[in-house]
């Protein structure tokens, strides 16, 4: 069978038909009627299981809580001496002001190991000018707050 004779096959297909009987009624009976044949499940089943997933990671949350509570660690920070901000933010103790200075003097390093490379670079210098403000900025916040 060639291309051409599959197509006139489908041509001859085209005629329009009527359905022998209606299959309405019986697909309407069919999501009307229960379903004998399906197993009813237990209500319980679920719940038991969720439960019975959970309990070990409660287990496990439980006893690295117990772990941790009982090693009595006081977090210090050892910070290197190439951030002098954050090294002058460490007594506040305010984390949100010690990410900044560590930011701010890391981001001030690179910038000056850049312009030992480029010492004329125009953007460079802008640049660290606008980082030594912002790290003016944040050590002024931190004696207002600390």
């Amino acid at each position: 069978m060639n291309e051409l004779e599959l197509q006139r096959q489908l041509q001859a297909m085209r005629i329009e038909r009527q359905p022998q009987h209606d299959p309405w009624p019986a697909i309407a009976q069919r999501i009307s009627a229960p379903d004998s044949k399906r197993p009813r499940r237990r209500a319980w089943h679920r719940p038991a299981l969720a439960l019975a997933a959970c309990l070990p990671l409660a287990l496990a949350a439980a006893a690295l809580a117990h772990r941790w509570l009982a090693a009595d660690v006081t977090p210090s920070v050892d910070l290197p001496s190439t951030f002098p901000l954050a090294r002058s933010q460490a007594p506040n103790q305010d984390p949100r002001l010690l990410a900044g200075a560590i930011v701010l003097d890391a981001a001030q390093a690179q910038i000056e190991q850049a312009l030992r490379i480029d010492p004329d670079h125009p953007l460079l210098r802008d640049l660290l000018k606008r980082t030594q403000t912002r790290r003016d900025r944040l050590e002024q916040f931190g004696h207002q707050t600390g």
